[in-house]
């Protein structure tokens, strides 16, 4: 009986540090939001192009509140978003992806509309809010 070796499934994904990793500082975070009133320089909230979590009891605003944020990014409104945060220049105009799992279409689509109100979009901020 010959004895079969498993590949190693962590082996193939090993690599070395880079040199530069500890030689050279890392690039700057990039924020989705940033508090800049007050400050001497901007304090990031959110970084970008990272999966986070907002987490809460129900019924109090989290839907909305996302509803809103994506907007905000997806339209290129530099208006506050809440307090002094406001969506990062770098990120004004971005593309968004809003995911939701507790509601369906028709509800979205009410959260949405209604988070276009609130946030008192352009005509204009709309347009680049649905290309996006």
């Amino acid at each position: 009986m010959s004895v079969v070796e498993m590949p190693s499934i962590l082996g193939d994904l090993w690599a070395p540090m880079p040199s530069e990793w500890l030689s050279e500082p890392p690039p700057p975070r990039e924020w989705l939001l940033v508090q800049t009133k007050d400050q001497a320089e901007d304090l990031g909230v959110l970084p970008r192009n990272v999966v986070g979590m907002l987490a809460s009891a129900g019924g109090v605003g989290k839907t909305m509140l996302v509803c809103q944020l994506a907007l905000l990014v997806a339209s290129g409104c530099a208006r506050p978003f809440v307090g002094d945060l406001v969506v990062a220049p770098e990120a004004q105009g971005g593309r968004v992806l809003l995911v939701v799992g507790e509601e369906d279409a028709a509800e979205i689509r009410r959260r949405v509309y209604n988070a276009a109100l609130a946030l008192r979009l352009t005509p204009e901020q709309r347009e680049r809010a649905i290309a996006n």
